[in-house]
């Protein structure tokens, strides 16, 4: 999704996020472009190999101007507040506050000539079926293509943590003052280890559920005192370091699968109470004035070789089952920890759009901040 982390395997080290990337360059772009149409695509930073932009824009003759994001929030702010993009690539939760906020258009499926949703893998399946068939019905399909899937667990260094311990405490282990812990610090991702301990939903909307979440924090506060961090992006590198800060620290898959090529002691574990699985898509303002080429844009990210070449830049699973499953015999084989991804329907959860929950969940992170 998501998140805090999502990096390119190549350019890992370049974290800050750059507010406009024109992908012809610098000075030149604006001789290379005179007089080709011209595409606005919004994406999180680092999110797609920059050399299938450059073919892209070779095959078509065109240009594509890539803007940057680093949160779902942000995004959406941009959007509301009147920015208009052709290409969008947010999370589930954020396209159905888009949707509501009306500020998306229907995706053509007949445009889209390299991915059919029979294509898709069966994981985001089920996940987009459960959408679509809850008590607040959310059609992804009709709004989005999937674009990258992915969870949030524990990466950890297998020389200081056994996986025996992590299968027994689960989320519970962050609250072992044995191990050093990095912790995101962002109220989604900071709740869903007390909600899934606890065995609540993470979209509640019950402020007692929240107020025992809140407790499950504090108490880990209390708990580990110095042993924990509460972490943004540095965490990445932190712990793809050779010398890894922390002894476990909570992440995305995509992200696991980059400190796990780099500090062959990690690995990582879905814990089995439960947590977040996400889906993210390419979705098309409901403004944009350049739809077909818009779809042809996200038909060309959706190809075998160019899924397959932006998910191994990336480091996230392909939503694309032949690329998926491909990847996993072949590049991703040593890294399947991360890189294959399960939505255990009894357990894992999607999250939606409620003001009311993220109202609680915001509200309950600043308390356990002062704590």
């Amino acid at each position: 999704m998501k998140n805090l982390g999502k990096v390119s395997l190549v350019g890992a080290l370049l974290l800050s996020v750059s507010p406009l990337i024109t992908s012809c360059g610098g000075v030149g772009q604006v001789i290379g472009c005179s007089g080709k149409e011209t595409l606005d695509v919004f994406n999180w930073g680092s999110y797609i190999d920059e050399d299938v932009l450059t073919s892209f824009e070779k095959e078509y003759n065109v240009c594509v101007n890539y803007s940057t994001f680093d949160s779902n929030e942000t995004a959406v702010q941009k959007l509301k507040s009147g920015e208009v993009y052709d290409v969008i690539f947010p999370s589930e939760y954020a396209i159905e506050e888009l949707i509501e906020a009306d500020l998306l258009q229907p995706i053509d499926w007949s445009k889209v000539t390299t991915m059919t949703q029979n294509d898709v893998t069966g994981g985001v399946s089920s996940m987009i079926s459960e959408l679509k068939s809850s008590s607040v019905s959310f059609d992804f399909y009709k709004y989005a293509v999937p674009y990258f899937w992915g969870s949030v667990g524990i990466v950890y260094d297998t020389t200081t943590v056994k996986l025996a311990d992590l299968e027994a405490k689960n989320w519970n282990i962050l609250k072992d003052p044995t191990y050093k812990v990095g912790y995101y610090d962002t109220s989604r991702d900071a709740f869903i280890a007390p909600l899934k301990t606890l065995g609540y939903s993470m979209n509640t909307t019950n402020s007692s559920e929240v107020n025992a979440a809140v407790s499950w924090l504090n108490d880990q506060k209390d708990i580990m005192g110095s042993k924990i961090s509460y972490v943004g992006d540095d965490v990445i590198e932190d712990m793809a370091a050779s010398n890894n800060r922390y002894d476990m620290a909570v992440v995305y898959s995509g992200d696991a699968v980059y400190q796990m090529m780099n500090n062959s002691k990690l690995s990582f574990y879905k814990p089995s109470v439960g947590t977040n699985v996400w889906v993210d898509g390419m979705v098309i303002h409901k403004k944009s004035s350049k739809v077909d080429l818009a779809h042809k844009f996200i038909s060309y990210m959706m190809s075998d070789e160019n899924a397959t070449a932006n998910s191994l830049y990336v480091g996230y699973s392909s939503v694309k089952d032949s690329v998926y499953q491909n990847l996993l015999k072949e590049d991703m084989a040593d890294y399947a920890n991360g890189y294959e991804v399960t939505f255990n329907e009894t357990v894992d959860e999607v999250f939606r759009y409620n003001e009311v929950s993220r109202k609680l969940i915001n509200d309950g992170w600043a308390s356990v901040k002062l704590h």
